[in-house]
């Protein structure tokens, strides 16, 4: 193997060292005990109240802004802004899309 592709290899892994060792700690300031924390999310259109699984600093199933994701409604299926709360226990604060 060349030296750039162990170096490249190093770097990767110690990225996802450091992203993996700030997920776990961030997460375990939050109250969560593994990567994937849970907030309590109500939609905006049909005010239908859900649980959002998320992993802080990835996101798969919707668009992040910044505390905030534009996402569907699992209930609904509608696209709308959510704000994230950080308390699984508190409901959420809702923004309706900007037109």
């Amino acid at each position: 193997m060349s030296e750039a592709v162990l170096l490249a290899l190093v770097v990767v892994a110690a990225t996802l060292g450091v992203y993996l060792g700030w997920a776990l700690w961030s997460n375990r300031r939050a109250g969560a005990s593994g990567l994937v924390r849970t907030d309590r999310l109500t939609c905006p259109k049909c005010n239908g109240s859900f649980e959002y699984p998320f992993v802080p600093g990835a996101s798969m199933s919707s668009l992040r802004l910044g505390r905030s994701r534009y996402m569907a409604c699992p209930l609904c299926h509608r696209w709308s802004v959510i704000r994230l709360t950080g308390n699984p226990g508190r409901r959420s604060e809702t923004h309706p899309p900007s037109a």
